[in-house]
């Protein structure tokens, strides 16, 4: 993370060692600070509301209010909190409520560790983490996204994003890339990874392929 005010975070968990887990690797990136670890929902939306957290990372299925009910709640109330849902469900109809509550960002249970930190690093800067991989298929989490599916999913990457893909479709590999833009190769995959994630895609060489589409479609709409 970047900046100089610390991104405050709650996380909720009904599973001890899963709570614990988050809570400590949160904690170890520079600018995050995880001040409340609740076992049920209804914990988890009295810190938030006590605490206003800048994010809070809530179990989809918790006791005393499932994640999703704190989502709708804080939305309700107009808490600032911007809520993340973690899952191990493969429930399409879950995703869907989750964008549709206002949920800035879906990620699986499984996915790996620097997924949940770049997550968290895209909802603390004030983007939404649009998609998310649910047993093989990409599921809209925006609810923009939802309600118009003619969006450019392009649309949604960030300027760094957009160089990272111009650069893989030039054939850079990550430490070529990380070279050229003066980040660490570990930060280059982490913005990879959210790249698939917005567009859909799996791997690099996909990427440059949706990448060499964009680009002739500009050329033929000029």
């Amino acid at each position: 993370m970047t900046g100089e005010a610390k991104v405050t975070i709650v996380v909720a968990d009904d599973h001890p060692v899963v709570l614990s887990g988050l809570a400590m690797l949160l904690n170890r990136v520079p600018g995050n600070e995880v001040i409340a670890a609740c076992a049920d929902g209804a914990s988890a939306l009295q810190k938030i509301e006590e605490l206003e957290p800048t994010i809070a990372c809530l179990d989809i299925s918790m006791p005393r209010l499932r994640g999703l009910d704190v989502l709708r709640i804080v939305r309700e109330r107009g808490l600032k909190t911007r809520i993340v849902i973690l899952t191990a469900s493969t429930d399409e109809k879950e995703l869907i409520e989750a964008a549709a509550c206002g949920a800035w960002a879906v990620l699986h249970k499984e996915s790996a560790a620097d997924a949940l930190v770049g997550c968290l690093e895209t909802v603390a800067a004030g983007r939404r983490w649009t998609w998310v991989h649910q047993a093989g298929c990409a599921a809209k989490m925006s609810a923009d996204l939802v309600r118009d599916t003619r969006i450019s999913k392009a649309a949604f990457l960030t300027p760094r994003e957009q160089e990272i893909t111009q650069l893989v479709s030039e054939g850079l590999s990550n430490k070529d890339i990380a070279r050229a833009t003066h980040i660490s190769e570990g930060t280059v995959k982490i913005h990879l990874y959210n790249i698939y994630q917005k567009l859909g895609i799996s791997n690099r060489t996909s990427l440059a392929s949706y990448a060499h589409q964009i680009r002739a479609s500009s050329t033929t709409s000029r």
